[in-house]
């Protein structure tokens, strides 16, 4: 994997543990049936889009540490899009940048 390949999976990472932090935060307001703004999780460092999903929805997401929460038509060319929503899509990382996904996982405890 090339350095900006791998800046490109590392500042994925980043979005995805900063939504982790979004998610406690919000199970803490117990605020039922509202949608939780997320990160838009794709490679671009100056994406800012948010994604409105359910704390349900979002555990699908997570529940694969290759799969990223990316806003529509955000995908790149080192992940697979694995689901499509109306306003979001899953994609699944691939080759050295799936290897980043799995070591920087916030849930693995090696993340």
């Amino acid at each position: 994997m090339d350095g900006a390949a791998e800046r490109k999976a590392r500042n994925e990472a980043i979005f995805r543990e900063a939504n982790e932090k979004i998610e406690a935060a919000r199970e803490k307001l117990e605020l039922a049936d509202a949608k939780t703004p997320f990160f838009c999780e794709c490679d671009d460092p100056h994406c800012r889009m948010l994604v409105p999903l359910d704390l349900r929805d979002y555990e699908t997401v997570r529940a694969n540490p290759a799969a990223f929460l990316i806003a529509s038509g955000h995908s790149d060319s080192f992940s697979t899009v694995v689901a499509e929503h109306d306003a979001y899509d899953v994609v699944e990382k691939e080759g050295a940048a799936r290897r980043v996904a799995l070591e920087t996982d916030p849930r693995s405890g090696d993340g």
